[in-house]
């Protein structure tokens, strides 16, 4: 079957889908999408099934010619998209002919995009899903010269979708993690009212953040005991410097985990550029479940929310405003023939 031929890739792109659920009591990261509402957006572009891969692409896309007719999806963080050097809007479905360019560039909003195929991207399944880990040497790490393979076919181009609220969140809700006790009483006040802001030092594995105030006490760094970690644990170094665990984290980890992001916000921690500034909001076990739940729904809901694609190019030119007949001054005739 053919498939969309990577051309060149600016930035370390991987194939990714819902993860590896329960494979971390034997030592392999969960994985998957970093954000998993962008995952679904081109799901419900598309009309994928939930569990479909596409190709992260933190930072920068690429470029891409198409091998056959196909339709795309683009979706989370906008990046500058043409195709044959034509701008096109992002987070829609978009057509293309056999031979014809997709550029992907540097991300305008947000941090990390997507590009969806139909029926997702073919890739190996290994131990129950396609997702991609550098360090384990699991799913597939294109490079330029490869190409990506949709495993159905279909999709209807001209549809898009909203821009999600998610890029405008800049507090992350956080529970008290299982070493806070660990921390004094003005610590944790401290860490709860500083301004953090999101550093360029991250990758799957996590992302390191920075506080206003200066790094926290780094002795306690150097006293726990390893133990599992789960998605969204801020440990803090022995540096004193926090970092969120994501999707490729560790299985276990000695640091303290002063708290843990709550998993329905970590969309929007993940696509915050490097430099935002953004506070934590402690918050308790209920809330974290219902704000999980909400989340849900919200995916659920995306199919519904698709909307056909503001018009592009001619196509929103109104050349034809303003016609005549051309015979407004002649005196009417009963036959013209």
């Amino acid at each position: 079957m053919s498939g969309l031929e990577i051309l060149s890739l600016a930035g370390p792109a991987s194939v990714q889908d819902g993860g590896r659920p329960g494979w971390q009591r034997w030592g392999v990261p969960e994985g998957g999408a970093l954000d998993i509402h962008a995952l679904a957006e081109g799901q419900a572009l598309l009309g994928n099934a939930p569990d479909a891969a596409a190709l992260e692409m933190p930072g920068a896309g690429g470029r891409f010619r198409a091998q056959a007719a196909m339709v795309v999806a683009t979706s989370g963080a906008e990046m500058a998209l043409r195709v044959n050097g034509v701008a096109r809007g992002w987070r829609s479905a978009l057509a293309l002919g056999p031979g014809e360019t997709l550029e992907i560039g540097a991300a305008r909003e947000g941090a990390i995009g997507y590009l969806h195929l139909p029926g997702g991207i073919d890739a190996p399944v290994e131990l129950g899903a396609r997702s991609a880990h550098r360090r384990a040497g699991l799913g597939l790490v294109p490079t330029a010269g490869d190409v990506l393979r949709p495993l159905g076919r279909g999709g209807v181009a001209g549809r898009s979708l909203p821009r999600p609220a998610h890029f405008d969140r800049r507090c992350i809700r956080a529970m008290w993690g299982p070493q806070s006790a660990l921390f004094d009483a003005a610590s944790r006040a401290r860490f709860a009212a500083e301004t953090w802001t999101a550093t360029p030092f991250r990758d799957r594995q996590g992302i390191r953040i920075a506080a206003a105030g200066g790094p926290f006490e780094a002795a306690l760094g150097l006293t726990t005991l390893s133990e599992a970690v789960v998605l969204g644990d801020i440990q803090m170094l022995g540096t004193g410097e926090p970092v969120v665990l994501l999707a490729d984290r560790q299985p276990t980890g000695g640091y303290p985990r002063i708290a843990t992001a709550i998993s329905a916000d970590l969309p929007a921690l993940v696509q915050m550029p490097p430099g935002t500034g953004f506070r934590f909001e402690m918050v308790d076990r209920a809330t974290a479940l219902a704000a999980r739940a909400a989340l849900r729904a919200e995916i659920a809901a995306l199919p519904e929310r698709v909307v056909p694609a503001p018009a592009e190019g001619l196509a929103a030119i109104n050349l034809i405003g303003g016609v005549v007949r051309g015979d407004e001054g002649e005196e009417p005739h009963a036959d013209r023939s």
